[in-house]
């Protein structure tokens, strides 16, 4: 998945770093946002997507699983997958809401 803050992460450009290495001072130079953008426009998918500690809920599985992800990790949004193993949809914190605020009108009324 690329989230939104990835792609955030990936087009900020890097500023100027100092290297001391024992009085021998390297400074390289600062990109600038329309160099870094122009540069990283032409990089894949798979350069910009996070492919460690992922998280995702099954179909099967409970919406307190869902809650307890994106509460835990401050998640806007989560995977869905199939039991097969196929993304089928993402789950957003305003899903959760709805549903929680639908299931508690219709409990009341």
């Amino acid at each position: 998945m690329v989230s939104d803050g990835d792609v955030i992460r990936f087009l900020k450009p890097n500023a100027s770093r100092s290297y001391d290495f024992f009085a021998y001072i390297v400074t390289t130079a600062s990109e600038t946002l329309d160099r870094s953008v122009k540069e990283k426009l032409e990089c894949s998918v798979s350069q910009v997507m996070k492919k460690k500690n992922l998280y995702a809920v099954s179909t099967d599985d409970p919406l307190e699983k869902a809650i307890d992800i994106l509460s835990k990790h401050h998640f806007k949004k989560i995977p869905v997958i199939s039991k097969n193993g196929e993304l089928v949809g993402v789950i957003s914190r305003g899903d959760v809401i709805r549903q929680l605020t639908n299931l508690f009108v219709l409990k009341k009324g």
